[in-house]
């Protein structure tokens, strides 16, 4: 049985060494593109090595599933969900916002969460049954009623170009998904949708969201989770949201219109 507590700690600190790591290259390596069209350097994939031996190292019988390096999930009871370098395109052109995230996941479904953002210093952390936080502060959401012109909601750019939300939020468009996800947990942001992420860009802010007390799902039917075995989950993205309370994800899915 893993202590959740002990995981989360120990991925903190496996989030920071590989954040360390990749500061050395920050905005000096150019990206290219992958045979799925999204992005990678090799800052990517040498952070995805470092997490890769550090968890066989320590829990030599959990499985590992990583953008980079591993994308079939073998079917094992707990498995480590990576994100290397999540945010590419700013990490390569040397915008600040990228993020490394790292997940477990127990039974198919996210226990652990840490999603650590280098430059700006901050690390979002969660294990099931012990909350939510960040650099140290318990993430506890207290959700307003509505949405209004006050409020900020994250989404991707290809969710922009297919939908319209009809909500009085201000869109912000940032570059990482997880921590676009991680900022509702946060409460910075009252909602939020990534279209066509894979269950790496989303798993660590999963457990985030639910342990700050909101609300995350796949709103048109088909989930990450459970994680299936013997699947590409590279080949598997799935239209993910989130939100502070269960209200405004409703009425933030509602919203949606075609473009």
């Amino acid at each position: 049985m893993v202590d959740y507590r002990e995981a989360m700690e120990f991925a903190r600190h496996l989030a920071w060494h590989t954040g360390r790591q990749l500061l050395k290259a920050f905005g000096e390596i150019k990206a290219t593109h992958k045979a799925d069209g999204t992005l990678v350097t090799q800052a990517d994939v040498d952070a995805d090595r470092i997490i890769a031996k550090t968890l066989r190292s320590r829990y030599p019988d959990h499985g590992i599933v990583s953008e980079e390096l591993s994308t079939v999930y073998q079917g094992e009871p707990y498995v480590w969900v990576v994100d290397p370098l999540d945010g590419t395109a700013n990490f390569s052109w040397g915008l600040p916002i990228w993020s490394v995230a790292i997940a477990l996941l127990h039974q198919g479904y996210p226990v652990v969460g840490v999603v650590h953002l280098p430059v700006l210093g901050q690390t979002f952390y969660a294990a099931r049954g012990e909350g939510a936080f960040l650099e140290g502060r318990s993430l506890r959401l207290n959700p307003p009623t509505t949405f209004t012109a006050d409020h900020l909601y994250t989404a991707c750019t290809r969710t922009m170009r297919r939908y319209r939300f009809r909500v009085a939020a201000k869109p912000r468009i940032l570059g990482s998904a997880a921590y676009n996800l991680a900022l509702v947990a946060q409460g910075v942001a009252v909602a939020g949708m990534e279209l066509t992420p894979k269950v790496w860009d989303v798993a660590a802010s999963w457990i985030l969201v639910e342990e700050a007390g909101g609300v995350i799902g796949c709103p048109d039917g088909e989930s990450h989770f459970p994680l299936q075995p013997g699947v590409d989950l590279n080949a598997r993205p799935v239209t993910t949201a989130a939100a502070v309370s269960p209200a405004l994800y409703e009425t933030f899915i509602a919203s949606r219109q075609r473009l």
